[in-house]
């Protein structure tokens, strides 16, 4: 794997235009050639021990990664997840805690995690966390509600920051083949579902070199704006009701979306888009945001403001931060700490880690 990495980076650091073309061309077709066999190896397993056969290959982790990689998995989705949620339930049980599926509509399932306040943000990270391994060509919504008091859904959203939002001393895997990767590791995003994923360099390319247009890779950025143009006056006219927020211009709304992120997630703000007209052109700069791979990040504190052209994960980062660590209406002081050390290693240009 660390070879075909190599090899894949190579490729995109060509000078030669044209060259980098045949070399996406060769990977496309190489796929291709790679989905027919594994076909091939999976009727011929049928033939010879039927389905039975083709499950029992695919519960080992490299095989089911190639498998869905090749849209391949001889399991459905929703058995996956429906597998993935039993196999937590022990744990859930012992934080007396539960699980229960709302629906599933096409690719998309929701499911709601309920239990006693303390117990509910480790209840809910262990099922998004088996859904993710299980299932990742299902789009989650997740629900939480505290057991005392079961009317009070909060609505998390899609997992945006669960690739972000990794514990302390995990091992970081590729969640599109299973294999290792670095700390700094490269991002594939879905801008359909806005979702993210962590990728090995190879992933990386061979998926965004696909042609689907199912996932963008996103580049590596931070970039402080220091003569960005903000007055109060433009602020409030953007209808952000905290300090904090970013935007990015998506591709399947076509058009510019504005985010705050808070306790439940990132949560979307209806952006005027004359407002945004106004500050794009007291900012040149912003129609040079990448579609859905790019984003500007503006805080705002005592009057001063501090504003970034950042990759999209960053923002999917602090949405991972706030979730983890927001306490009350306010959010609570640790909240606030873990956002001024995010900032903190943005303006020092390093990759921002989440804790």
């Amino acid at each position: 794997m660390a070879d075909i990495e190599t090899l894949v980076a190579e490729i995109e650091e060509l000078a030669d235009g044209e060259a980098r073309q045949k070399a996406r061309a060769v990977v496309r077709a190489l796929l291709d050639l790679h989905r027919a066999g594994l076909a091939g190896v999976l009727d011929a397993l049928r033939r010879s021990g039927g389905d039975a056969a083709v499950v029992d290959v695919a519960r080992e982790d490299a095989v089911s990664g190639l498998l869905l990689l090749h849209g391949l998995h001889p399991v459905g989705a929703e058995a996956r997840a429906r597998s993935a949620l039993a196999s937590v339930g022990p744990a859930l049980r012992a934080m007396k805690a539960s699980v229960e599926i709302l629906g599933v509509a096409g690719d998309v399932l929701r499911v709601r995690v309920q239990g006693p306040g303390p117990a509910l943000r480790g209840a809910t990270t262990a099922v998004e966390e088996a859904l993710c391994a299980a299932a990742p060509d299902l789009f989650v919504e997740t629900e939480t509600a505290p057991a005392s008091a079961p009317e009070a859904i909060v609505p998390v959203g899609r997992l945006l920051a669960r690739a972000a939002a990794r514990r302390d001393g995990e091992s970081e895997r590729c969640e599109l083949c299973g294999a290792a990767i670095h700390a700094r590791h490269d991002h594939l995003v879905d801008p359909r579902a806005r979702e993210l994923k962590c990728a090995c360099g190879a992933c990386a390319t061979l998926f965004a070199a696909t042609g689907d247009g199912r996932w963008k890779r996103v580049p590596r950025r931070a970039e402080l704006l220091a003569d960005f143009r903000l007055t109060e006056d433009a602020w409030g006219a953007l209808g952000i009701p905290i300090d904090l927020a970013f935007f990015y211009r998506s591709s399947t709304a076509d058009r510019v979306l504005a985010f705050y992120p808070g306790p439940a997630g990132a949560t979307e703000s209806l952006l005027s888009l004359d407002a945004w007209s106004r500050m794009e052109a007291d900012n040149p700069k912003l129609r040079e945001l990448a579609t859905d791979v790019e984003a500007l990040l503006v805080r705002r504190s005592r009057g001063d403001r501090e504003c970034y052209r950042v990759s999209i994960d960053e923002c999917y980062a602090l949405v991972g931060h706030l979730r983890r660590h927001w306490r009350g209406l306010s959010g609570g002081a640790e909240a606030w700490t873990r956002i001024g050390a995010f900032f903190d290693d943005l303006k020092r240009g390093g990759q921002v880690a989440v804790a």
